[in-house]
């Protein structure tokens, strides 16, 4: 699996930055170096079965760039061990549900894009993956925050855009 190849052990401190404008949001710069990042890439096109991500006779949503991958949880651990020491200790200001236990950080649920110039994803709300592991219809784990990994360098374009919350328009 490319994903459990991409990570070189005992790696890098990523490099912290706050969002005060946006709750709950932060900025990880130096998170992986140039060659795990191409790794990282490589993944993603493979994901995709190495093509882009929509010709022209294929019929989908404007924003539907992605390619659900489940990886397995070792892959991640290594990010989950840079991570760590700068996410929060719960799942957001009203959910008391703890951080997973080291290893287990990240979800193994991925949804890798890839965009071509023109491309571009419409506003929208990430939601959570869930899980019933132990029995169905009891919720036994929940993704609570969106990690995006940028695995290109020297882009033009593209961007994510954080909106304001606005307590009148109904989530």
């Amino acid at each position: 699996d490319t994903f459990c190849a991409a990570f070189d052990p005992g790696g890098r401190t990523p490099d912290f930055e706050d969002l005060p404008e946006v709750p709950g949001a932060i900025i990880l710069r130096g998170v992986f170096s140039a060659s795990e990042a191409m790794r990282l890439g490589e993944a993603v096109c493979l994901a995709h079965g190495g093509r882009s991500p929509r010709s022209e006779g294929e019929c989908r949503r404007d924003s539907q760039h992605h390619r659900a991958v489940h990886v397995p949880q070792a892959a991640l651990e290594e990010l989950g061990r840079r991570l760590r020491p700068v996410l929060p200790l719960t799942a957001g200001p009203n959910s008391a549900a703890l951080l997973e236990v080291p290893g287990r950080e990240i979800s193994t649920f991925l949804r890798c894009y890839r965009y071509l110039p023109g491309d571009m994803s419409k506003p929208h709300f990430d939601r959570s993956f869930t899980v019933c592991e132990h029995s169905p219809n009891v919720l036994s784990g929940f993704s609570a925050y969106s990690l995006l990994l940028y695995v290109n360098d020297g882009c033009q374009g593209g961007e994510t855009t954080f909106f304001q919350a606005d307590p009148s328009i109904p989530v």
